[in-house]
């Protein structure tokens, strides 16, 4: 039996403010698991969690936003049942169709981990080859490479990368929790409630043209305080290991902007 623990539960292993000693304030910045948690933390810890930088919008739709966005709204709608190239631009519609591409073809993981996660865990922690079977698989298809490359991922991500990462998993015994969280968020009624609260927090968005989850601008605006956008013809789901000079860039970027205009900075100062 394993004990409960959801992902709105790191926030305390994350929490920077517990000491008197450390900050008190801060920003966070992160990309899947980590966009999802940063999002989170301006919620839990108000504040003292001033911004937030990601580099994967949640999968969130518009829909519970239709009364305050009805125009925004409208527009998923009508997308979705005619098509998105009517309604929105050319790189939004190619955006919207790749990520529909994902959902249909990639996302089967999501189903097996956030359901089944203990059995899968038996499994990868126990075969060195399942467990590299497994990752290699999201390294190359999450990764921005042209589509008919015979490349195991994209350029900059080497296999000294991957077998470093494989490696780290393996003889940490670590794949179990890595997986679990998609079962406890799945079944956390207050991580479900989180991801859809607005974000009221200063947030930055810098978008790959490789990401999973491509949304337009104004669907983002739905549940955050969306003070930047940056979107990149290049880089994938690993920006940090893709293309981690850009990522570092817009972050730089994007605080020194939310700095200066003092939404960072202590209110009370």
């Amino acid at each position: 039996m394993t004990s409960r623990f959801f992902s709105s539960s790191i926030h305390n292993l994350r929490n920077p403010f517990k000491s008197p000693l450390l900050f008190a304030y801060a920003a966070a910045q992160g990309g899947d698991w980590g966009s999802i948690i940063s999002r989170f933390l301006p919620q839990l810890h108000p504040a003292h969690c001033r911004a937030i930088h990601i580099n994967m919008p949640p999968p969130i739709m518009p829909i519970p936003w239709t009364i305050w966005r009805p125009i925004t709204s409208l527009r998923a709608f009508l997308g979705m049942a005619f098509g998105y190239q009517y309604f929105y631009s050319e790189r939004e519609a190619r955006d919207l169709a790749d990520t529909g591409k994902f959902i249909k073809d990639e996302s089967g993981y999501q189903a097996l981990q956030g359901t089944k996660p203990q059995t899968l865990a038996y499994g990868l922690s126990d075969s060195p080859v399942g467990l590299l079977a497994w990752l290699l698989e999201k390294y190359h298809t999450w990764t921005e490479h042209s589509a008919d490359s015979e490349a195991l991922t994209a350029p900059n991500v080497t296999r000294d990368d991957i077998l470093a990462i494989i490696t780290t998993y393996y003889i940490t015994s670590t794949i179990s929790s890595s997986i679990r969280i998609y079962y406890e968020f799945l079944h956390s009624s207050d991580d479900l409630r989180l991801n859809r609260l607005y974000v009221k927090a200063p947030v930055g968005v810098a978008l790959f043209k490789g990401e999973l989850y491509k949304f337009p601008r104004e669907w983002q605006e739905c549940y955050a305080n969306l003070k930047s956008y940056s979107y990149y013809e290049i880089g994938g789901h690993f920006a940090a290991l893709e293309v981690p000079d850009l990522l570092i860039a817009d972050i730089r970027r994007y605080f020194g902007q939310v700095a200066v205009s003092a939404e960072l900075l202590d209110r009370d100062a």
